[in-house]
């Protein structure tokens, strides 16, 4: 549903309230933030990290590993949906 991105994006905005550690989430898939040509990267704010980047919608499906900070993708062959 609309109001769930609405949720979603402020939240992401709003970093600056948080405390404590990074969060690393996903659900949110980077091209409704970032628009269409930012489907294959990640959502990287402050304190965050946004790893749907898209895979169903024929982005890459991406792992962040947290000692390194390598993010690992892998594109999809196609769109799923």
């Amino acid at each position: 549903p609309e109001d769930l991105l609405w949720i979603r994006e402020e939240w992401i905005h709003n970093e600056h309230r948080w405390k404590g550690k990074r969060v690393f989430y996903g659900h949110t898939p980077s091209r409704y933030v970032l628009g269409p040509g930012g489907q294959h990267d990640p959502i990287v704010g402050q304190k965050s990290v946004g790893l749907d980047t898209g895979c169903i919608f024929g982005g890459s499906l991406s792992a962040m590993n947290t000692k390194t900070d390598e993010l690992i993708q892998i594109k999809a062959h196609r769109a799923y949906i």
